[in-house]
């Protein structure tokens, strides 16, 4: 199964449902082509008890490789703010 969770601005933003969701899965990706993340990312890390997989936008929008996980095991795919609204995106060529 694959959980998308919301991690909001700040660490302490995430959900407590996004983090039971966290503690079932075997990976964490944190997509990092929507925005700057506001803080490190071993601070999420801290918080969420998980080691976190930057991933870009290739990754993300192919999908296949997400897929294939989830079908195996659980994984989640974190997003700055709110997952289903993200819209601005950064990209440095």
């Amino acid at each position: 199964m694959m959980h998308i969770i919301g991690i909001g601005l700040e660490t302490k933003d995430i959900s407590l449902k996004g983090i039971e969701a966290l503690r079932k899965c075997r990976k964490a990706y944190l997509e990092d082509y929507t925005s700057d993340l506001p803080y490190r990312i071993k601070e999420l890390e801290k918080v969420i008890k998980k080691k976190v997989i930057l991933v870009g936008r290739n990754f993300v929008e192919d999908g296949n490789a997400l897929l294939e996980e989830s079908k195996k095991f659980n994984i989640a795919l974190l997003s700055y703010g709110d997952p289903l609204s993200a819209t601005t995106h950064i990209f440095i060529a």
